[in-house]
């Protein structure tokens, strides 16, 4: 008997993002930058976004305390953690990784 293992289809597209408002695109990691302002990060709407798809979002220079990032749901149909609500983050060094559920819970936290 064995057991196979496939490799992830997640590839990992590293994009530094420094202006507001942005909008995020699946399957990339983001270096959210803050140090000169707060920022405005919309993911992809429910229309546009796949079971399975992931959104990483990274503090590389500590200022999320002092400049928090909005992750922002762009349409009334949007969730984040079965809420249609904008999620902050505020703690410095930290990393979000989102993933899209369907549209009853929306995107969900895997890790923070």
């Amino acid at each position: 008997m064995g057991r196979f293992i496939s490799a992830s289809t997640f590839t990992t597209e590293i994009v530094n993002v420094s202006t507001t408002p942005y909008t995020a695109t699946s399957g990339r990691t983001y270096l959210v930058d803050t140090t000169s302002a707060a920022i405005t990060f919309n993911i992809p709407s429910a229309d546009s976004a796949n079971i399975g798809d992931r959104i990483s979002i990274v503090d590389p220079t500590g200022n999320w305390r002092n400049n928090f990032v909005t992750v922002g749901v762009n349409t009334a149909t949007t969730k984040i953690a079965n809420l249609n609500e904008n999620l902050i983050l505020n703690v410095p060094n930290n990393s979000v990784e989102l993933l899209y559920s369907g549209t009853q819970y929306g995107w969900v936290l895997l890790n923070s």
